[in-house]
């Protein structure tokens, strides 16, 4: 090739630099987005560029498709709750959030990332949630990093007995209880289908 069509080749291609430069202004541009969503987000923490979400319906024992599908990312915040996952959703206006507290419940049942939340209506029954990852990278990060938070969050209010805290008043033990025969267990839930 002649040198100006090699020239030409070589500053139409994307470099690092300008990958990471765009990479950088969109990270930039969610946390603003995030902000936007709950102003107390001071770090995002982890994210994954795309998933879908589903909700297991207790009463027929199926997974149902959740009108909930965009970018997800696990935040920090300055107020409590500490952290917190959100899904900016593509397609409506609400976007989902999460609390990631220390009963927030986590599995990973390939290829999707289970977890129990109460969801976003206070004093609701806790709901099943399913999310679909098209990365398994991503979906191994965010489930790695939920776990190292919510263990943490286990950690931090256990030690909450500190030499400050008063120490409870001794108690009588409680009686045995009258054993019941075992309920038959229930059938494990199975991931699901998209």
């Amino acid at each position: 090739p002649r040198l100006s069509e090699a020239l030409a080749d070589a500053t139409n291609r994307p470099t690092t630099m300008s990958l990471s430069l765009d990479r950088s202004n969109r990270e930039r541009a969610s946390f603003t987005n995030l902000q936007r969503i709950d102003p107390s987000i001071v770090e995002v923490l982890g994210s994954a560029s795309h998933v879908t979400m589903y909700i297991f319906d207790t009463a027929t024992h199926k997974w149902q498709r959740h009108e909930v599908e965009g970018p997800l990312f696990v935040v920090k915040r300055g107020d409590a709750p500490r952290f917190r996952l959100v899904i900016l959703n593509r397609l409506s206006r609400n976007n989902e959030t999460y609390d990631v507290t220390n009963n927030f419940h986590i599995q990973l049942i390939e290829p999707y990332l289970i977890f129990k939340s109460q969801g976003q209506v206070p004093g609701a029954e806790p709901q099943i949630y399913g999310v679909w990852f098209p990365d398994n990278g991503e979906r191994s990060a965010v489930f790695s990093l939920l776990q190292r938070l919510v263990a943490s969050q286990k950690t931090v209010e256990s030690d909450g007995d500190s030499m400050f805290s008063q120490p409870a008043p001794k108690q009588p033990p409680a009686p045995a209880p009258v054993r019941d025969p075992a309920p038959a267990a229930a059938p494990p839930l199975a991931a699901p289908t998209p």
